[in-house]
């Protein structure tokens, strides 16, 4: 009896270590996916978010300015003015892309958290390569191989194509940061970050 008294408590004692030793490993996993949807946003969803309302705004500026005061003869004073609108804008996208480039090459980074973020910001690059032969037209000095009738349709493609970047650039911003609400409002109800990606709408 006491032989078999004996092995019952070391059985329990064993069962014990065992469950402690599960538990505990499945804390140190939990803190370490804690840790690392931590440092996602902090490294990523934040600056991805704060950099694409700096860019709606430089965005608007571009915007406003072609509708206003970019004519079909702009003077040189327009033209540096509007040359220093547009690298602002396009360094803001450079940037954005430059974030996301270096998010994509963490180990802590899945494959799906950047589904939607990816192709929005590839997007808007191709609105950029858009608008540049247009800017290239509505800016030229008119001659006989560029008449001005040309340059004006030009602008007038131009102030459309800009509207529907402004348009998509706002909705890129919104979109962040609504993605990065969501993923703090779920890390803070559960602790942990579950199955679903960040990335989503």
């Amino acid at each position: 009896p006491m032989r078999t008294l004996s092995a019952r408590i070391l059985l329990g004692f064993a069962a014990l270590t065992i469950t402690f030793g599960v538990i505990t490993a499945q804390l140190v996993v939990n803190m370490q996916q804690v840790e690392n949807h931590v440092l996602l946003i902090g490294q990523g969803y934040v600056p991805l978010a704060l950099e694409s309302k700096d860019l709606a705004r430089r965005q608007d500026d571009l915007r406003t300015f072609v509708e206003e005061r970019l004519r079909d003869e702009p003077s040189s004073h327009v033209k540096r003015t509007l040359h220093a609108l547009r690298s602002k804008r396009d360094k803001a996208v450079e940037t954005i892309g430059l974030i996301l480039d270096g998010l994509e090459s963490k180990a802590v980074v899945k494959p799906r958290q950047f589904i939607y973020t990816r192709p929005e910001i590839e997007q808007i690059k191709r609105g950029l390569a858009t608008v540049e032969p247009l800017y290239l037209q509505a800016l030229a000095n008119p001659s006989a191989s560029v008449p001005s009738e040309a340059a004006s349709a030009a602008l007038i493609q131009l102030k459309n194509e800009e509207r529907k970047l402004w348009q998509q650039i706002n909705r890129f911003s919104d979109s962040l940061e609504g993605r990065l609400q969501k993923s703090t409002e779920y890390l803070e109800k559960n602790g942990i970050p579950g199955i679903q990606d960040i990335d989503t709408r």
